[in-house]
């Protein structure tokens, strides 16, 4: 269990980091849309199904299958930390390299992300990857937007919820396009963010 200090330094993170984290996605959630429109509006049509029968919420979202995936498969492509740094607590091997205790290790969701080894059509944004299971590796071994072991983020779920229920929204309410002849620059800095900022065209729905 946590000590009442980790606990604080767990709340601290989740309110200093988790917004740029998630803002961060969901920038990329909505620029992978805008690239795909025909996904975009299956999206759509799914929140308008589902919104036909009830209004927004926390339980509406679990229905909205398409909405959470295209959020996940945002995470895969543009994980919010690109890389992660870990400590070696014990003295161990990694393929021919010796690492003593103390020794810091890089690793990089992005690379692990989009390794072709582990993923089919590893740089495609391919949303129903998840429902179909089309995967070479199971997800606990490939997939990690918010960490791994021990230290994964504790507001992993949170974020999940949030960001879908945020993407759900603007998709009820508006169609969106990328800016004429606008090419975002990824960069890794504190997130995955777009060096040269997102340049989108929101329409609202009612004068689309």
């Amino acid at each position: 269990p946590f000590s009442l200090t980790e606990i604080v330094d767990q709340i601290s993170m989740l309110f200093l980091a988790g917004h740029e984290t998630t803002a961060s996605s969901l920038t990329w959630s909505l620029y992978l849309l805008a690239l795909y429109p025909n996904i975009q509006q299956q999206a759509r049509q799914e929140v308008q199904s589902v919104l036909a029968e009830q209004p927004m919420s926390v339980q509406a979202l679990r229905k909205m299958t398409l909405v959470r995936d295209c959020f996940r498969e945002a995470l895969r492509l543009y994980p919010p930390v690109g890389f992660l740094s870990r400590e070696c607590t014990h003295a161990t091997q990694m393929r021919d390299k010796n690492m003593p205790a103390g020794s810091s290790v890089m690793i990089s969701p992005w690379l692990i992300h989009r390794h072709q080894d582990f993923w089919h059509n590893p740089n495609g944004f391919d949303p129903g990857r998840f429902t179909r299971k089309d995967l070479k590796m199971p997800l606990s071994k490939t997939y990690l937007p918010f960490g791994a072991g021990p230290r994964v983020c504790i507001g992993a779920a949170f974020a999940q919820q949030e960001a879908s229920l945020i993407l759900a929204t603007i998709l009820r309410d508006y169609t969106f396009s990328l800016a004429e002849g606008f090419v975002p620059k990824p960069v890794g800095k504190l997130t995955i963010r777009s060096l040269n900022g997102m340049r989108l065209v929101l329409t609202p729905l009612a004068d689309a």
